[in-house]
């Protein structure tokens, strides 16, 4: 029975940290979308036209800004154009949705503790009977060691 037990214990600690490691990349795309929610607004009062674009990996250039439409990709590379505020609707609904999801791994991961609390303890059980048991049968031999020096 203990070795099924530690199996279990062991599978639920990595799956524990599994989903742990996901909602740590679900924190950071919310993270992503909020930093680009704050440059979408940052174009969209200001009065400039000339912006720094990245255009990845920490490279930018220096562009003109003739109007404030976008092109979106809304997903399998399919892109749209959408103006400021449309575009921040779609940040703030992703970022809702990845909220949903990151509160459903929080509870996976709650419910998963508990388990492991519960099997902890009863591993925990076991031992200490396991370890009473084997202390009587120690005993056991001095008992009779004891009782056939009294008759003698």
């Amino acid at each position: 029975m203990h070795q099924e037990d530690l199996y279990k214990l062991s599978l639920l600690e990595q799956q524990a940290g599994q989903i742990q490691e996901q909602v740590a990349l679900v924190i950071k795309k919310m993270q992503e979308l909020d930093l680009l929610a704050l440059s979408l607004n940052k174009i969209d009062k200001s009065k400039e036209k000339r912006i720094l674009a990245s255009i990845g990996e920490g490279i930018y250039i220096d562009t003109d800004l003739r109007d404030k439409d976008l092109l979106v990709n809304v997903g399998k590379n399919i892109f749209v154009h959408k103006n400021i505020g449309e575009t921040r609707k779609l940040i703030e609904k992703q970022n809702k949705l990845l909220d949903e999801l990151k509160k459903k791994m929080e509870s996976d991961i709650e419910k998963i503790s508990k388990e492991l609390n519960v099997l902890v303890e009863k591993i925990r059980n076991e031992n200490e009977q396991e370890s009473g048991e084997q202390e009587k049968e120690r005993k056991k031999p001095n008992q009779k060691k004891n009782s056939s020096k009294n008759n003698v």
